[in-house]
């Protein structure tokens, strides 16, 4: 099995890849009933890569605790601020970057420490 940091890193390209295609769902013709959905390939795509998706975190929880795991899905809102800029346009402000920051420090905060059980 690779190893759980390249597993999250293709989690989280995965997870970017799912808020695209969605988005692209969203803003496509037609409306967003049941029927309209089922009838997007890109739908259907997005559902495939879930389940893709949901197959590698628990790949990734097999090798690593979920308190140590978890922490680094909240990559996806850098991840997501980067994605609709590239593909929609939108804009990058300050907060985003620096709330962007703030998340990753807390990321190398969490995943610095050394023991994951609470002590006495």
């Amino acid at each position: 099995m690779p190893h759980p940091a390249i597993l999250l890193v293709i989690y989280l390209l995965v997870s970017a890849m799912i808020s695209v295609i969605f988005k692209f769902v969203a803003i496509g013709p037609g409306g967003l009933s049941v029927v309209d959905l089922t009838l997007t390939p890109l739908f259907y795509a997005g559902c495939a890569l879930q389940v893709i998706q949901t197959v590698i975190w628990i790949a990734i929880l097999r090798s690593l605790p979920l308190s140590k795991a978890y922490p680094f899905t909240s990559l996806n809102v850098a991840l997501a601020i980067l994605c609709g800029s590239i593909f929609f346009g939108e804009m990058i402000t300050i907060s985003n970057i620096v709330g962007s920051i703030v998340i990753i420090v807390g990321i190398m905060i969490i995943s610095s420490e050394k023991h994951t059980a609470c002590e006495s």
